[in-house]
């Protein structure tokens, strides 16, 4: 999964220390399990229990297609890569929204409009920021602390993702 081409060519998470093996495997994790915390002792347990994918059951292979689909949607989603991409938490998160995305329906023909909604909000989100102290929006000013203060941690990782879920709705009543 770490050699897929949304991973490779798209995100602009340098791929020092396993960073790109680590962010694959958060995602397994979450995509699996749901969300939760997702410490490296969690991570390597995942893998243990299921040292052979390929012997799976039916339920786990079934996650496994969906999670080839999401990385494939946000592979066509993003055609180079993005500087938006640039932490393990801005992509456990987009990747997270799409995932809750495609589980609700069909948004195929959607990519350019998903990735021009995330390019703003994270625009929006540095602008807020840069504001410092006299930054009032609070769903970016949480979006910030779960970024930076524990990014994998279950809470951390649902607020993030219902942010970016309340932010689409308001940018787009599609979705």
């Amino acid at each position: 999964l770490s050699k897929h081409a949304f991973i490779k060519n798209k995100i602009s998470v340098p791929n020092t220390r396993y960073t790109h093996f680590t962010v694959c495997a958060q995602i397994c994790y979450l995509e699996i399990l749901g969300i939760a915390d997702i410490p490296l002792r969690r991570l390597e347990t995942l893998f243990k229990s299921h040292e052979d994918f390929g012997k799976s059951g039916y339920e786990l292979k079934a996650k496994l297609r969906k999670l080839r689909e999401v990385m494939n949607y946000l592979n066509r989603m993003f055609p180079n890569e993005s500087p938006d991409l640039h932490n393990r938490a801005s992509v456990v998160s987009i990747y997270l929204l799409v995932s809750e995305l495609l589980g609700k329906g069909n948004i195929n023909g959607r990519e350019k409009k998903l990735r021009t909604f995330f390019a703003k909000f994270m625009q929006d989100l540095r602008k807020e920021i840069g504001k410092g102290v006299n930054a009032k929006d609070a769903q970016f000013i949480n979006y910030q602390s779960a970024t930076i203060q524990g990014a994998d941690d279950q809470k951390s990782i649902k607020m993030r993702r219902d942010i970016l879920l309340e932010k689409l709705y308001s940018y787009d009543p599609f979705f």
